[in-house]
């Protein structure tokens, strides 16, 4: 579990990272990334996730 949270918290800091890199053009290829990440989580989490992707972008 400790993995997966470190691997999660290693790709939401990627995922800031390229946000405020290139904006918007590279959500969906994040989204794409936290899923794989995700894995084996439902897709309210997964969507979870993309929101947060969405408001960081908003507020960058």
């Amino acid at each position: 579990m400790k993995k997966n949270r470190n691997n999660l918290q290693q790709a939401l800091n990627e995922a800031e990272n390229y946000i405020r890199a290139s904006k918007a053009s590279l959500i969906p290829e994040l989204l794409s990334q936290l899923k794989e990440e995700l894995g084996s989580q439902d897709e309210y989490t997964i969507s979870r996730y993309y929101r947060l992707l969405a408001f960081g972008y908003a507020h960058s």
